[in-house]
C-alpha cells in the first residue's frame, strides 16, 4: 500500500492550510501499491507522477527551498513554512491542494492501494 502523509497541514474539503508557521510542512509518499509488478503498476506510476511534479514545481514555480529525500518507495519533502512570503505561501498551497485532489481521485478508484494521512 502507498501511504501519503501530510504533517503540519489541515484540509477543509480540498483546501489546505498550514497549522503552525513555526513547524515544517512535511509531505511523505511511502510504499508500493502492489496492484501489479514493479514497472507496470498504474497506481504507483500515477502517484509518483503527481508527487514528482509537485516537488519539482515547488522549486521551479514557487522558488521555495525544500529538503527532499528520494529512495525506492519513498519521496519526502520538508518545507519551512514560517519563512515564506505571502505570495510563496499562496503558490505552495495551490500546488499542495492540486496534489491532494489528484491523490483523492486515485484513491476513489483504488482505495485498497492508497492511504491518505493528515497529521497535525
Amino acid at each position: 500500500m502507498i501511504t501519503v502523509s501530510f504533517n503540519n497541514a489541515v484540509f477543509d474539503n480540498d483546501r489546505a492550510d498550514f497549522i503552525d508557521g513555526k513547524k515544517d510542512l512535511i509531505i511523505q509518499i511511502k510504499g508500493h501499491s502492489l496492484l501489479t509488478k514493479n514497472g507496470t503498476d498504474i497506481v504507483c506510476s500515477a502517484v509518483s507522477a503527481l508527487a514528482q511534479t509537485m516537488v519539482v514545481s515547488i522549486t521551479r514555480i514557487c522558488g521555495i527551498k525544500q529538503k527532499v529525500l528520494r529512495k525506492d518507495g519513498l519521496l519526502r519533502t520538508q518545507i519551512k513554512t514560517g519563512k515564506l512570503e505571502t505570495d510563496e505561501k499562496k503558490s505552495l498551497l495551490i500546488l499542495v491542494n492540486s496534489f491532494m485532489i489528484g491523490i483523492k481521485e486515485i484513491k476513489k478508484v483504488h482505495p485498497e492501494n492508497l492511504e491518505i494521512e493528515v497529521i497535525s
